[in-house]
């Protein structure tokens, strides 16, 4: 069961996963999604949710030989059954179906952020303390996402809130216990990085509505992939961002640290698209020459002094 993408956290997502250990007989596991030419309008800039399930290519995909005699019909309509129900259950979902769908999300959520938590604890040495605090919080707030995502249904402020506090309480209690466990010695150094320091300064603007997936602006010579996954990379530039804080939520979206030569690849990647008018990279702090003057005269340096 491939979930949505990290980037649009959907309440949709528990909704399948109670379906699925409801009415599958067979086994599965759940991973979360990224973007392809079946998902892209999960697109945090489009905003259609996306959740399906996924095989690993055979030697059947995209093939015309005459495979009906080997297709599992049973499982086929079982799937198509639980698909159709998840359909009927957003389709038919009013404000007042909402609004009583509140308590059983919020469960959920709490639920699968202790699933997320807990695999996180299993792979604490991976972080510096840093690092896993800021693990910690992004997966709070992808979990009120889910939440939040019940008021595009109608479900009532006033409960959402309350629902929010419900689970910010629970994770607060769980991350406690989390940020007591052993961690990795500092991962990059606490002085900032030539590379560091240019991508805080950076908020990436994209200037188009989907992701740039066939990089058709960009010259055949120059087309070429700095870091894979980029897709998942890109969607995470919400304008707001600096290009650090996009770097940081795509480590924590794959589940691992973005490696020093990787910041370069990414930064390297992020400055290809803006050559080529996906997206446009703003200087967060601009310094002309009135402020050069200001921090002159802080540093007690006046006109005519030598």
């Amino acid at each position: 069961l491939s979930l949505g993408p990290k980037a649009l956290p959907f309440f949709g997502d528990l909704v399948m996963d109670d379906l699925v250990a409801m009415h599958s007989t067979n086994p599965y596991r759940r991973q979360w999604g990224g973007f392809n030419d079946d998902t892209f309008m999960a697109d945090p800039r489009i905003g259609v949710p996306v959740v399906w399930y996924w095989n690993g290519e055979g030697c059947y995909h995209h093939n015309s030989d005459n495979t009906f005699d080997l297709v599992d019909w049973a499982t086929c309509l079982e799937k198509t059954g639980i698909i159709l129900r998840y359909v009927a259950s957003l389709a038919w979902l009013d404000p007042l179906s909402a609004n009583r769908l509140v308590p059983r999300i919020v469960r959920d959520v709490n639920a699968n952020l202790d699933r997320m938590l807990k695999e996180l604890r299993q792979r604490a040495r991976e972080h510096d303390r840093e690092s896993l605090t800021r693990n910690i919080r992004f997966l709070i707030d992808m979990a009120q996402g889910q939440l939040a995502s019940l008021a595009t249904f109608g479900a009532k402020p006033t409960a959402l809130r309350h629902a929010r506090e419900h689970v910010e309480r629970h994770a607060r209690a769980q991350a406690a216990l989390l940020a007591k466990v052993q961690v990795s010695p500092t991962f990059l150094d606490t002085v900032p990085g030539p590379e560091e320091r240019r991508a805080r300064n950076r908020i990436p603007r994209r200037l188009t509505r989907g992701l740039p997936f066939d990089l058709a602006k960009i010259p055949f010579a120059e087309r070429k992939r700095y870091a894979w996954d980029t897709e998942r990379f890109v969607a995470w530039m919400d304008g707001r961002r600096d290009l650090w804080e996009v770097i940081q939520c795509f480590a924590m979206d794959r589940g691992s640290p973005v490696l020093p030569d990787e910041v370069g690849r990414l930064i390297q990647y992020t400055q290809c698209l803006a050559r080529y008018g996906y997206l446009k990279l703003i200087p967060k702090t601009t310094i002309g020459k009135e402020e050069i003057k200001r921090g002159l005269r802080t540093l007690g340096i006046r006109k005519g002094d030598r």
